[in-house]
């Protein structure tokens, strides 16, 4: 039996893989090799949980960071459209300009509702809806 078949992860295999991965300048089979893995050996270690959560994890750092770089250079993107967009000459250009300005939003707000209090708020609206339609049911007439 080959050592590549045997070799265990040990903590600070796992800690290479996870700074190499974060930093996303090797495949999984480069990876694999570099540490003298089977891929099948590297990619059942990304997937027990304590490694996956630290991998998602690492994933939504990259994500964030990129919606941060993203979001600061919109400001810059909107600043040269309305530049384009009020040029004294309409152009073609300047029209397409003006047509992105005007569907440009954001939608900031519900991007950062949770979840669970957004199914929260639709079920107290549902509760509260049905409540009022049972109180109304009950009501003998002239009750008002």
């Amino acid at each position: 039996m080959s050592s590549t078949n045997t070799k265990r992860v040990t903590r600070a295999i796992s800690k290479q893989l996870i700074e190499q991965i974060a930093e996303g300048n090797h495949t999984p089979t480069e990876l694999a090799s570099t540490h003298d893995l089977p891929l099948h050996r590297l990619a059942r270690w990304a997937t027990r949980p304590a490694n996956a959560r630290v991998l998602a994890g690492l994933a939504y750092l990259a994500d964030m960071r990129t919606q941060m770089l993203l979001s600061r250079f919109r400001a810059n993107a909107a600043i040269q459209l309305i530049t384009i967009a009020t040029n004294k000459e309409p152009t073609e250009m300047s029209r397409k300009a003006c047509v992105d300005l005007l569907k440009a939003d954001l939608n900031v707000f519900p991007r950062y509702r949770d979840q669970e209090m957004e199914r929260a708020i639709e079920q107290a609206v549902d509760e509260r809806a049905i409540i009022n339609a049972l109180e109304e049911l009950g009501k003998e007439p002239g009750d008002d």
